[in-house]
């Protein structure tokens, strides 16, 4: 903008946002608005000032939870992630968190990875679900910090840190059942945005024994990505893994309700992690 002679007076406070609508051919008002406000912020707050996501409702403090509609275009996308693996689930509500303290960190994190990977943190949209849902309370106030990491399990066989999957179907399986399956029961996923980073394709710990893992996850080299890698995969990239702190945005809490118990062959102890 401060090349561009009208970007020149946008800055200067010379042009507002109806300037904008028709300078730089924005059609909608709500956008022009939006850009005048980050301009105006620029001058008062200087260049590091963190924007939330468009698609906000509200500014994200004190933190807020909005319930979608099925009209909305976000839960759309939502609906359409998490059917393509789980199409005999009932979704009963998508809710977007907006917190700008849990997001300003998340920010940080991924402008910091972009800036080592030439622009692009590698960023997804990514399902968590782990410990039947007892972390979310922690995630939701203080976001994936490590402090909210749950206990050493036995599905951990890439080390010990936050494990994301591609498909809904396989964080419903991590998530686990507890000791009985009740259609009627109400489930929880988190769709996060994840910086996944340079990632690492390695094989699972070489453990005949499950019941080692807790073992295995007490050594450091199991506690972080490879030198240079941000996160790990297994060879099929079913999964990612992240080890830092607020590498992930628990943007949407997706509610729903399976007829019966999700088949989900992983983790495979062979190594091949595909999700069957």
């Amino acid at each position: 903008l401060r090349q561009h002679v009208t970007g020149q007076k946008i800055a200067s406070g010379l042009l507002d946002r109806g300037a904008l609508h028709f300078a730089f051919g924005i059609e909608d008002l709500q956008i022009a608005e939006f850009f005048a406000q980050i301009i105006h912020n620029i001058k008062d707050q200087g260049e590091g000032h963190v924007y939330p996501p468009w698609s906000w409702k509200g500014t994200g403090d004190p933190m807020d939870t909005f319930l979608l509609a099925p009209t909305d275009e976000a839960y759309k996308m939502v609906l359409e992630q998490f059917k393509s693996s789980m199409p005999g689930a009932t979704v009963v509500s998508v809710q977007r968190i907006e917190s700008a303290s849990i997001y300003k960190e998340y920010y940080k994190v991924r402008e910091s990875v972009a800036f080592q990977r030439d622009g692009d943190a590698n960023e997804r949209y990514l399902w968590y679900g782990a410990d039947g849902g007892a972390q979310y309370p922690r995630i939701l106030d203080k976001g994936f910090s490590t402090a909210a990491l749950p206990p050493q399990r036995q599905y951990m066989i890439f080390g010990e840190g936050f494990y994301f999957a591609s498909e809904a179907r396989v964080a419903d399986h991590i998530m686990g059942w507890g000791n009985n399956f009740n259609p009627a029961m109400e489930r929880k996923l988190l769709f996060s945005r994840v910086v996944c980073g340079n990632t690492a394709y390695i094989p699972p710990l070489p453990l005949n024994d499950p019941s080692k893992v807790q073992e295995a996850l007490k050594k450091p080299e199991n506690k972080l990505a490879p030198p240079g890698c941000d996160s790990v995969s297994g060879r099929e990239g079913v999964e990612v893994v992240t080890f830092n702190s607020h590498t992930a945005y628990p943007e949407y809490i997706v509610t729903y309700k399976v007829p019966f118990k999700t088949e989900v062959n992983w983790p495979d102890w062979t190594g091949d992690q595909g999700a069957r």
